[in-house]
């Protein structure tokens, strides 16, 4: 019987360990060489895009994007009641949507933002649509 509470003890310590390693990678790349660009949550290349958001962030071929949805509601669990949330949800061209991506007014203000307005976040999905917009991919707002 002990020997079992020994193993199952040692599964919890290795998930810990690989938990603070993967916190480690995303706090530096997050506070890396430009701290700016830790709240830039599109990152464009030649042929991709990576929407950087958790700790396994998407990636998508530019070719395979069909258009981008982008939506508002108002978010919960905030400190107000007012406060809003985008979300963005790429649909490829085989029909196929990928998961819904939330944001909020720290695209706009490029820092961290606890409580964000409707007017800031129909700013921040302008911008979004925008650096989507100039690589010719449809964007749509519902």
């Amino acid at each position: 019987m002990m020997a079992g509470m020994g193993s199952i003890m040692y599964i919890f310590i290795v998930i810990g360990i690989v938990c603070l390693i993967l916190s480690g990678y995303k706090l530096m790349h997050f506070f890396g060489s430009n701290a700016k660009e830790g709240y830039n949550i599109l990152h464009f290349t030649k042929d991709s895009v990576t929407i950087n958001t958790g700790f396994f962030p998407p990636t998508y071929k530019l070719k395979d994007i069909a258009e981008v949805r982008f939506s508002k509601g108002r978010a919960r669990g905030r400190i107000s009641t007012s406060s809003y949330i985008g979300y963005l949800q790429v649909i490829k061209t085989n029909g196929h949507s990928g998961r819904l991506i939330s944001f909020d007014g720290s695209v706009y203000y490029r820092f961290v933002v606890i409580i964000t307005n409707e007017r800031i976040i129909d700013l921040s999905t302008e911008i979004l649509m925008n650096e989507f917009r100039q690589r010719g991919i449809l964007c749509i707002k519902e």
